[in-house]
């Protein structure tokens, strides 16, 4: 029996650890689906390289 209490504890353990890794998970493909939608839709009103150097110099001013 003491070797199922382990197992179980370890088991709630991995359940509670699970959580959080799926939150960033989900966070992260929202942030870069959404990135890919601006810089499609960007695409449509300046030159792709133009874009790039204005995201960048952005991102620079930002940080």
């Amino acid at each position: 029996m003491a070797y199922f209490s382990v197992f179980h504890d370890y088991i709630k353990q991995k359940k509670k650890a699970i959580g959080l890794p799926f939150i960033a998970l989900c966070w992260i493909s929202f942030f870069w689906g959404t990135t890919w939608i601006a810089s499609k839709e960007g695409v449509k009103q300046m030159p792709a390289m133009q874009l790039v150097v204005l995201r960048q110099f952005l991102v620079a001013f930002y940080i």
